[in-house]
């Protein structure tokens, strides 16, 4: 008979419930409450709670060593709700971890992060994700309470994600409700739909804990109105609120202020026996929701829908040796083809013509995963339009940058300023910026890079060429900074084709600076400087509609007047 204690703590009250399942049937054994210990200072409460828990393990029914299922309260975790393009489900946790940090202001590397969708498109693609994220401070805490009793965190849990769970899974609801928890110090409001809570509200309570009927009214009017106003959904049809006879007051005051179908809820009543701890006198059924909901999700093996003890990750690449193995395999499948297809003959006809059929449905299944492929692009075009991100910048860069015999990117940042920039100073909208280490051929190219990058969305700046001595293929070294206007800055060249460019001007606004250790180009430089110079001349003489040609000997002047100034 396996055993589970789930726990649960704010700033008034600690909760413990005690639950036994044997072959299937959950048996509630013990569920308890006491004041949360008095501490000198915050960082020592876990530690109390872990020490009360440890010392009255038996009168709690506590066994030592076992697995301990947490949840945690709305306010020590950060939610987030945002939309997501559509991409398969084993690339889905690598894009949340890119995005959290833009979602998260208070976000670091050491938090943990976890998520789950909330809106499924036609191909069963996640398009919209409620992401939570817990501090390294938290998940101490839940360690410092489970050490002193010799308990193993197993699961952590979002106590209204709990709460929706039970609701949906045991009450059968079908449709949008408001469930109302009274806490010991708060108040939490959750709207509940499709399995999914897409509002929470936490209303913080005084620090005696109590309350009135009339504010939990107030509670409940402000969530209707958000709900409202989110989305047309969410109409709200039904009121439940989670207590016993002790909540018969604010039962009585919902009932009588709102024309929707009010109801009180023991969620003890929910279980799968539906039993009722004998000592409801001396506990809050209604707060014990979220601990019933892990407890029930632990017994029937089904994963909640936040867990920071196993958060969601992509799956692990695949290890060298299954590369190299891989890789055998297939290079002795080729020499075995071709010694079979050299020095085998055909015995038959038939063979012929299954090789034949072989080959017309291995280009079948090509041209099924070409249009498979054609139709992903179409729809991160789609998103693409929607939104504006980093990768239109990178794509953009890509398409602007010279090749890898003239230049490579030593260093890439990318960053949004907070403050607006904007010369005429009527955009409020934030200025992307992109610096860049680039080390190039000859600083030539420096130019050919700024030319192709500058246009009416991108402006950029150098910091001057400096010559490094220990780069052979590279020698000039710069730092590019592009400022990135706001607009559809997001466009491809290929995208704005038919716009017509800017016109470059004689001297142009970044200045180029070699450094003062290597005076003088060396002759080789000298000579790819002229080249380059009689190229673009030689181009600009074939578009142009002059009809006079000048001499060679022109252009090599202007070349050589070029590399001076650029000197």
């Amino acid at each position: 008979m396996a055993k589970h204690i789930a726990i649960e703590w704010d700033s008034l009250e600690v909760r413990v419930l005690v639950a036994s399942s044997r072959s299937g049937n959950v048996s509630i054994e013990h569920a308890a409450s006491f004041p949360t210990p008095a501490t000198d200072s915050a960082q020592e409460l876990p530690a109390a709670i872990g020490q009360y828990i440890a010392d009255n393990a038996k009168f709690l029914q506590v066994p030592a060593n076992s697995d301990c299922l947490i949840a945690l309260g709305r306010g020590q975790v950060e939610a987030r709700s945002f939309d997501v393009p559509p991409v398969p489900t084993d690339e889905l946790p690598v894009l949340i971890e890119m995005q959290a940090p833009q979602q998260f202001s208070q976000m670091s590397e050491d938090w943990t992060l976890d998520f789950y969708p909330q809106r499924m498109d036609d191909n069963l693609q996640a398009t919209s994700v409620l992401a939570a994220a817990v501090s390294p401070d938290t998940v101490a805490d839940v360690i410092a309470i489970c050490g002193p009793a010799a308990l193993t965190p197993s699961r952590i849990s979002l106590r209204p994600l709990l709460t929706a769970a039970l609701l949906c899974d045991r009450y059968e609801v079908d449709r949008p409700i408001l469930a109302v928890d009274i806490l010991a110090d708060q108040i939490e409001l959750t709207i509940v739909n499709d399995h999914s809570a897409p509002i929470m509200r936490t209303v913080q309570l005084p620090a005696s804990g109590a309350h009135s009927a009339d504010r939990i009214v107030a509670e409940v009017k402000r969530t209707l109105a958000s709900a409202s106003h989110a989305s047309d959904d969410l109409h709200i049809e039904e009121i439940i609120l989670l207590g016993d006879t002790d909540d018969s007051e604010a039962f009585n005051a919902l009932k009588s202020e709102f024309d929707l179908d009010v109801k009180l809820l023991n969620p003890f009543a929910l279980t799968h026996g539906g039993e009722i701890p004998k000592n409801t006198h001396e506990i809050h059924c209604g707060r014990y929701a979220s601990l019933i909901a892990i407890i029930d999700s632990a017994i029937c093996e089904t994963r909640p829908a936040i867990d920071f003890a196993s958060p969601r990750k992509a799956p692990a690449p695949p290890s060298v040796t299954e590369k190299h193995g891989r890789t055998a395999i297939l290079a002795a499948a080729v020499i075995l083809l071709l010694i079979v297809s050299l020095y085998l003959p055909i015995r038959s006809r038939s063979q012929e013509l299954e090789s034949l059929s072989a080959k017309i449905e291995s280009g079948q299944a090509f041209l099924d995963k070409q249009e498979e492929m054609l139709g992903k692009d179409l729809i991160l075009d789609r998103y693409q339009g929607k939104s504006k991100n980093w990768l239109d910048q990178l794509v953009y860069l890509c398409e602007t940058f010279p090749n890898s015999d003239d230049a490579i990117v030593a260093d890439f940042r990318a960053n949004t300023e907070a403050r607006p920039f904007d010369p005429t100073g009527q955009s409020k909208l934030p200025l992307w910026n992109i610096v860049m280490e680039v080390a190039v051929r000859d600083y030539g190219i420096l130019q050919t890079l700024e030319d192709g990058v500058r246009n009416e969305f991108h402006t950029i700046q150098s910091s001057g060429l400096s010559k490094t001595e220990e780069a052979v293929r590279y020698p000039w070294l710069t730092r590019e900074v592009i400022r990135i206007i706001p607009g559809n800055a997001g466009q491809s060249k290929s995208d704005s084709s038919d716009t017509e460019p800017n016109p470059q001007p004689e001297a142009t606004s970044t200045e180029t600076t070699v450094s003062t250790e290597d005076p003088a180009p060396s002759d080789d430089v000298s000579e790819s400087i002229e080249a380059e110079g009689t190229e673009n001349t030689d181009t600009e003489e074939a578009e142009s509609e002059a009809i006079d040609i000048e001499p060679a000997e022109d252009d090599d002047a202007d070349t050589s007047s070029n590399e001076n100034e650029t000197t």
